[in-house]
């Protein structure tokens, strides 16, 4: 819980009712000496209730894919995961909803670049 002593409200900055599992699998292959790649789907299992003020969703389910090639002394490493992110409710207090968040999701990207020398 984060709770900062100056923050106005009569609830905390964050909370959590109780604890989350994720769960991620995924499979990768190497296609050749030099290049690899891997898919991964995610889940998160919705809790209920209110979600937190900076952290408003309630579970999610992703899939992702990832690859790496290697020449030389030189490594490219990159991915894209699509999250769903679960539909939530937060509250000021009082268990009154003040917002609801439906319909999001994410798109992540990487990229990472490596010389050895």
């Amino acid at each position: 819980m984060i709770d900062p002593a100056n923050y106005p409200l009569t609830t905390p900055l964050v909370s959590y009712d109780g604890d989350y599992t994720t769960y991620s699998l995924g499979v990768g292959r190497k296609f050749s000496k030099n290049f690899s790649a891997a898919i991964l789907v995610g889940y998160e299992e919705p809790m209920g209730g209110f979600a937190s003020n900076p952290g408003p969703s309630d579970g999610f389910r992703s899939v992702g894919l990832s690859a790496s090639y290697n020449f030389d002394d030189i490594k490219i490493s990159g991915g894209i995961r699509y999250v769903d992110v679960g539909d939530s409710e937060v509250t000021l207090g009082g268990g009154i909803p003040s917002a609801s968040f439906t319909d999001n999701h994410v798109v992540a990207l990487g990229l990472k670049i490596g010389y050895t020398f």
